[in-house]
């Protein structure tokens, strides 16, 4: 039996529409620490690449375009829509992804 989600509530989306969490993890002092700690977390438990990944959640894709420079095969779902990292997601276009890297972006709802 297919199931269909509920609908992203409008709060949530106004939020992630007006928040940048890709500039307060790289332009903060607290979000660039919280960011290598995370990483360095991940890394602890993450097998060789290539893995397959999938980021639940992700939106900017701070993870996923990390994830896939190290060569994994990251997969990002989130509800709210972001334009912008679905451009730098695709392989050929960020310099950080190899252009042979699968990488996709899911926005469900």
């Amino acid at each position: 039996m297919e199931q269909n989600p509920a609908p992203v509530p409008r709060e949530i989306l106004a939020r992630y529409a007006d928040y940048d969490e890709q500039s307060r993890l790289s332009n903060t002092r607290s979000g660039g620490l919280e960011f290598l700690r995370s990483q360095e977390l991940i890394l602890r438990h993450m097998q060789t690449p290539p893995q397959k990944v999938l980021d639940v959640g992700g939106s900017p894709g701070v993870y996923s375009l990390w994830l896939a420079s190290l060569e994994h095969e990251v997969h990002l779902i989130d509800p709210v829509q972001n334009t912008s990292f679905r451009r730098w997601m695709l392989p050929g276009t960020n310099p950080e992804i190899p252009s042979h890297q699968s990488t996709s972006v899911t926005h469900v709802r």
